[in-house]
């Protein structure tokens, strides 16, 4: 009978608590909506997508510090002993599945995290055709703007790339191991022997999203405006 046990699919478990949940979703569709009006020079909208990312980005930080179980970063992040482990033992067939992110998938949540960071900083510091200029762009220096520009045309180039690497380990996982973490991003269930989480602490939640809001906000409504001399008045 305990052999039996032993050998029986897991059961499915909540393991990604609703705010990481809502936070990977909409992050997805607030980087399409920047990346499709910055095409479209719709600037006002590309502005404001970036505001929200800058929002959820603080927020998924807070959260990983103390949120729910899997959504902690201390939960995720491994050495890279650990890592190169993991990545042998996916190959094989014999890695432990956690329940939460990988030890080599924490790490690419981390790159991804990071490298948005990056887009939205050099945005706040850059103008498109000299036209639409982010909040804090008339504050820089032109070896800023000019460092800000490339960084942002260079660090989106990196994300598309990092993005695809992901899907990419996405659909290799439904290979092996054979789960599927669309579907788990959208329940919050996976097949684990590993402990759920009691819930999802939306208080906590709601809380930290409105003062990462209420920074962001202060943020870019503090900014300076264009001096005469930037408007070439003076």
């Amino acid at each position: 009978m305990d052999a039996e046990k032993e050998f029986a699919d897991p059961p499915a478990r909540l393991v990604w608590d609703l705010p990481v949940r809502l936070f990977h979703w909409a992050l997805v569709a607030l980087v399409a909506t920047a990346w499709a009006s910055a095409e479209a020079g719709w600037m006002e909208v590309h502005f404001y997508a970036g505001y929200a990312i800058a929002t959820l980005l603080l927020f998924r930080i807070a959260w990983g510090l103390v949120g729910p179980r899997y959504a902690r970063f201390a939960s995720f992040l491994t050495g890279p002993r650990t890592v190169l482990a993991y990545l042998r033992g996916w190959l094989d067939g014999g890695a432990h599945e956690p329940a939460g992110h990988t030890p080599a998938g924490g790490w690419m949540i981390i790159v991804l995290l990071a490298l948005l960071l990056l887009q939205v900083a050099s945005g706040m510091l850059n103008s498109h055709d000299g036209l639409d200029a982010g909040p804090w762009y008339w504050a820089a220096s032109a070896d800023l703007r000019d460092i800000a520009e490339d960084t942002h045309e260079t660090v989106f180039n990196i994300l598309l790339a990092a993005a695809a690497v992901h899907i990419v380990a996405v659909l290799l996982y439904l290979v092996r191991p054979g789960i599927n973490l669309v579907a788990a991003m959208f329940s919050g269930r996976k097949q684990t022997r590993e402990p759920a989480i009691p819930g999802s602490r939306l208080p906590l939640a709601l809380l930290l999203l409105a003062a990462a809001a209420a920074g962001v906000w202060y943020l870019v409504s503090s900014a300076p405006g264009p001096s005469l001399a930037d408007l070439g008045l003076y």
